[in-house]
Order: C-alpha cells, then structure tokens, then sequence
C-alpha cells in the first residue's frame, strides 16, 4: 500500500517523469492503468501513448484498459492500438481523449503519420529497462525521445520490474522538469511472499518464512531436500518438487536488472 500511494502522489506532480520499479506480478501494471485513467479525466490531456515490448503484450493491455475503461463508464476515452494519426483526429471531433496502445515501432508510425506534428501529453513505458538492449533498445530511446521532443510539458512513467536502478531512466529529463524514482520490493498488490533460507551447514534443509512487512517474517515450516543442491538451478528445482509433493507449485527464479 505503502509503494502504491508512493507511485500515484508522485505521478500526480504536473510535468513530471516518475521511474518506478517493482517485482514482477506486483501489481504495478494494473495501477498504472488505473492512474492512466484518472489523470486523463482530471487533467487537460487528450492524448497518451502506452509502450509495450511487444504486440502481444500490446493487446493483453488495450483488452484491460478497455475492460476498466467499460467498468468504471467512462464515454470520453477511447482506446486503440493502430497506429493512426485519423483516430485522434476523430476522437477530437467527436470530443473524446485517446490513449494509444502501441509498440516502439509503432510508435514511429504513429509519428510519421503526424509529420513530426504530434503532441503526446503523457507517455507510459512499459518493460523501460529494455532501453538496455541493443537493436530494441536503440529503437524504444529513438520513441521516447521523438516523444519527449513533441511536447515539453509531456509527463512520461517508466515501468520495469526488479530494476537496481530505476533512476538511470530519468537522467534524460529536462533540466526544468520534476524527476522521481520509486524502488521496492513490495507488491503492491495482496501477494503471499516466502521466503526460502538454508541453515548453517545442513545442504538438504531448508527453512520457510512468510513476508509480513519490509522488515518482519513468520516462520512457517521446513523441508528436507531429497538430495544435496549444488548450484541455484538445483536448489529452485529440488525446493520446489519437495514443496509440491502433493500438488503443484510455482518456481520462481530471482532476477535483478539494471538499465544500462
């Protein structure tokens, strides 16, 4: 809850770029949609772009936006994923705003399609630190850059998961404009968090604590390995067929970025 209010009274701030990083399955998706549509009812904006790694990716997106959108009927927001300058220009006839679903690449067309002339009001980058990548990489920073360049005051959020430093993202924000990293660890959604920890000198034992808070566990149990790990991928697998002796489990692999 904590990390959720951090994100939304952040991104409330006028011309701001906000860099939030927060572990995969948060949440963090889904309050960034949920805030994407606030600040477009209650501030001036009329266009948004929603940057997403991929096509499909893209179309999960616009299928919830839509769906929240239809939720909470709201009529003056319409929502896309093609990449054409005649849907804003329809949406502003009909006085509607606009939010775009799309990819780096298609970005770039929506761009051409403008000459250059668009105006983007907010930009959320999904998956940022994908920056870090070579051809893709190069692609998505031409995006949020021709982004950046068709309006000043544009108000950008980068999302990446597990990110070690989220604030390297900011560092091409205007001199003038409000800068904000927001880093945790905590989900920001009702999430059960275990946390698996191998005591002093017993290979095949392994003790169980569940995440109450930043800083406080619950123990919870113990298993017994049926033989001794010898590197991580060995651990994940014998914790998680010793938990799921009875039924299936979720293996989950940690993983830390940062944005290069």
């Amino acid at each position: 809850m904590a990390q959720r209010q951090s994100i939304w009274n952040r991104a409330r701030n006028p011309q701001s770029w906000i860099s939030a990083s927060a572990p995969t399955a948060s949440g963090k998706t889904f309050l960034v949609l949920q805030w994407l549509i606030d600040e477009m009812k209650a501030s001036g904006a009329t266009i948004a772009v929603y940057l997403a790694p991929t096509r499909a990716l893209a179309s999960e997106i616009e299928g919830n936006l839509t769906s929240l959108i239809k939720r909470m009927s709201i009529e003056d927001i319409e929502v896309t994923s093609l990449p054409l300058s005649a849907k804003h220009l329809d949406a502003s006839k009909a006085g509607k705003k606009l939010i775009y679903i799309l990819t780096q690449e298609r970005l770039h067309l929506l761009a051409n399609g403008f000459n250059d002339g668009m105006r983007i009001d907010i930009l959320v980058a999904d998956e940022a630190h994908k920056v870090g990548d070579h051809l893709r990489g190069v692609v998505l920073q031409d995006a949020i850059e021709r982004a950046s360049r068709s309006n000043p005051k544009i108000k950008i959020v980068f999302i990446s998961p597990a990110t070690q430093n989220p604030e390297a993202l900011l560092d091409d924000a205007p001199a003038t404009t409000r800068k904000e990293a927001v880093d945790s660890d905590i989900p920001t959604v009702l999430q059960n968090v275990v946390m698996a920890t191998q005591p002093s000198r017993k290979a095949t034992e392994w003790l169980f604590k569940l995440r109450q808070s930043k800083e406080t566990y619950l123990p919870i149990g113990s298993v017994t390995l049926q033989a001794r790990p010898t590197s991580l991928k060995k651990k994940l697998a014998l914790i998680a067929t010793s938990i799921g002796s009875k039924g299936g489990t979720l293996e989950l692999a940690p993983q830390i970025r940062t944005v290069a």
